[in-house]
């Protein structure tokens, strides 16, 4: 496949990394399934969020779990959400005016929604609120606070809080870096159910040889795109290419870049371009290449910008505006048509 897809650099060995025993591994698992479990209970035990339901089609809507992606339908439901008094709501309707999906991006907006939520007490709140200051919006950048609210997001059964803590101990962002204690972290955040942390704890089992790590990491791989995880669907992919803990297979490989193409992931996009340009695994069609190359550069992939320039070398001016047309169409599908 084109280097767009060659993971083989991230698969490599350090051995300056501390590691943690599989058998250690899975004690820390067992120990986050009780944390999880224990955060649960508190929260069943508070009053019930008065726009849950709304707040659970939000984020159908905002990850296309079983629906089309569409963030401007996820936005409208976590302001319902919120104009009940959803504390969970609230923190969801800030983070989408952060990002600036489905609503006009405004950081003052999204703080002041954020911190009262975090104030209520909600969870998502509180690691939204370690994120405005992991990524120093509208307050000092700071990892150590950010760490605190992680940590108390984490105290109430936040899976992906636990996997944002991995992520601060794997780089050492407030923290000194310590791989094992970001495994930890991350196996909790798995064990809750976060994709993401699925998808980082099987990067970190592949920095080593040992077969049955790498094996561990293809499960964690299957389980964050049998979730929707476009990241985790595109690792699936290199998986099935390279054989990273599972034989071979070109036609595995195809599915899961279509499936992570599918879900707007541009390096997928990019790569998927390249096996229409070069006819591998599919037949050679320009126009498709051209098209996913250009939906992967207007998300800022530069090596796609760099594919469609060496394209239009090739190509006549009707058979490029036929491509811009096939991408604004999958674009507007979402890309979850079968026509990919």
């Amino acid at each position: 496949m084109n280097p767009r897809i060659d993971e083989t650099k991230v698969f490599k060995s350090t051995s300056n990394l501390n590691t943690v025993s599989r058998r250690a591994f899975m004690r820390l698992f067992t120990a986050a399934v009780a944390v999880a479990a224990g955060g649960r209970r508190r929260a069943g035990a508070q009053e019930a969020d008065p726009g849950g339901s709304f707040v659970q089609q939000g984020r159908k809507y905002h990850d296309g779990d079983g629906v089309v992606v569409d963030y401007k339908k996820a936005a409208q439901l976590f302001k319902s959400a919120s104009d009940v008094g959803s504390a969970d709501g609230q923190a969801w309707l800030g983070m989408m005016h952060l990002r600036g999906r489905g609503v006009a991006q405004d950081d003052a907006k999204a703080a002041e929604l954020i911190n009262a939520s975090a104030e209520a007490g909600s969870p998502a709140g509180l690691r939204f609120s370690g994120v405005l200051h992991q990524e120093g919006r509208t307050v000092p950048q700071d990892y150590g606070k950010a760490k605190e609210f992680y940590e108390r997001a984490a105290s109430k059964g936040d899976a992906v809080a636990f996997g944002r803590l991995g992520m601060l101990h794997l780089f050492g962002r407030g923290v000194p870096a310590n791989v094992g204690k970001a495994r930890e972290y991350l196996g909790m955040g798995a064990s809750g159910g976060d994709p993401w942390s699925k998808v980082e704890l099987g990067m970190l089992y592949l920095r080593d040889h040992n077969k049955s790590d790498r094996a561990f990491a293809f499960e964690q791989f299957a389980q964050a795109a049998e979730q929707g995880n476009r990241v985790g669907a595109y690792r699936l992919a290199c998986a099935h290419h390279f054989g990273i803990g599972t034989a071979k297979d070109p036609v595995a490989t195809l599915k899961f870049v279509k499936q992570s193409a599918a879900k707007g992931y541009p390096v997928a996009q990019a790569a998927l371009g390249s096996l229409y340009e070069k006819g591998n695994m599919v037949e050679k069609d320009l126009q498709r290449a051209y098209a996913f190359y250009t939906l992967a550069s207007r998300q800022g992939d530069k090596r796609a910008a760099s594919h469609l320039r060496f394209l239009a070398r090739q190509m006549t001016v009707q058979e490029i505006q036929n491509a811009n047309a096939l991408a604004d169409g999958y674009r507007a599908k979402n890309l979850q048509s079968k026509g990919l």
